[in-house]
């Protein structure tokens, strides 16, 4: 069997899908191993120890997630599924919250000295030293992260993983506009997902606002069905009021991802909401107030749609929920006060 990561991937799923969990539990714990950082991989990982009945082995594979605070709804969902009765609870607030916080390094679960002896061991394997390099980083040495980083790219030369690893201790220590070097090689090399969203990010952080459109739209001409790049370009289409383009791309993510993702009601509330279109925001929006009503965006979601319906006092019940439940937030106080 090949040990690269997209065949063993994809043996897990062949496993899952003919209903052999403890097969798939066995290759995707290979894959985990390989790459214990990679966040799908160790979602997968726990949905099958879950099949399989393990649930403690679902709950530890899924705690360097959950101890991050943009853990995602279904990296929680799984938690609060696994996790012994009456222990779940503050997992399910967490779900209910429906908040993202801010992306952070990911942490090894392994000491830096564990990960630095497998690095020197495995010398031309570059994962090992990106765990080293990650290691270091959120141990706050951040020159001994950058001199590492830069020690790969000159070991690998034309490794995408390598630049891209450049590019992300030169984000983390205050140098984006540096990062957009590594990333705009990485990209050259293999311009897949992850790359695109660094390129993306960095341009905008540099604020290069064409390059980023430009990134963006040449990544969705090769790869129209991703979601993370439609989702971005129905962001940025309903900053700059496009509203009908936003409404076009927001309906075709929902026609794929189902009914209950609670970030895509918000956006389409909002989207119809700008095109006047009150009855089909107030609709969107309280479905998404339903599934997250302790969320303040949803709640000033459903708010900014039932004015567009002209129901005002609604409208300000909600928007002061909002802001109850994010004191201070600037777009929540301006609806509150257009209103």
């Amino acid at each position: 069997m090949s040990y690269r990561p997209a065949v063993v991937l994809l043996n897990g799923l062949l496993a899952y899908a003919q209903g052999r969990p403890q097969r798939a539990v066995r290759v995707w714990g290979r894959l985990v191993a390989m790459q214990p950082m990679n966040v799908a991989a160790r979602r997968l990982l726990a949905a099958a120890q879950i099949a399989t009945g393990d649930r403690p082995a679902a709950l530890a594979t899924l705690r360097p997630i959950l101890s991050r605070a943009d853990a995602d709804g279904y990296a929680l969902r799984l938690a609060a599924f696994a996790a012994p009765a009456g222990e779940g609870a503050g997992l399910v607030d967490r779900i209910a919250q429906a908040h993202v916080g801010e992306a952070a390094i990911f942490r090894p679960d392994r000491p830096l000295g564990d990960l630095t002896i497998a690095a020197e061991t495995s010398p031309t394997d570059p994962t090992y030293a990106l765990g080293v390099i990650r290691a270091l980083a959120s141990q706050g040495d951040r020159a001994g992260a950058l001199a590492k980083a830069q020690a790969l790219v000159r070991a690998t030369p034309g490794a995408p993983a390598a630049l891209l690893a450049y590019g992300d201790v030169l984000a983390t220590i205050g140098r984006p506009a540096e990062a957009l070097g590594p990333y705009a090689r990485a990209a050259d090399l293999t311009f897949d997902e992850p790359t695109m969203l660094r390129l993306v990010d960095g341009y905008g952080r540099a604020g290069r606002a064409r390059d980023a459109a430009v990134a963006l739209g040449l990544y969705l001409s090769q790869n129209p069905q991703s979601v993370p790049a439609r989702r971005l370009l129905g962001r940025w289409q309903l900053a700059a009021g496009e509203w009908d383009a936003a409404i076009e791309t927001l309906e075709g993510l929902r026609m794929q991802l189902g009914p209950d993702d609670v970030a895509l009601l918000h956006d389409l509330a909002l989207a119809y909401a700008g095109a006047g279109d009150g009855l089909v925001a107030r609709r969107y929006g309280a479905v998404a107030y339903g599934l997250a009503p302790m969320n303040a965006a949803a709640a000033d979601a459903y708010g900014v749609a039932l004015a567009a319906a002209g129901e005002a006092e609604g409208a300000r019940q909600l928007f002061d929920k909002a802001l109850a439940l994010a004191p201070g937030n600037p777009v929540i106080a301006g609806h509150r006060a257009a209103l």
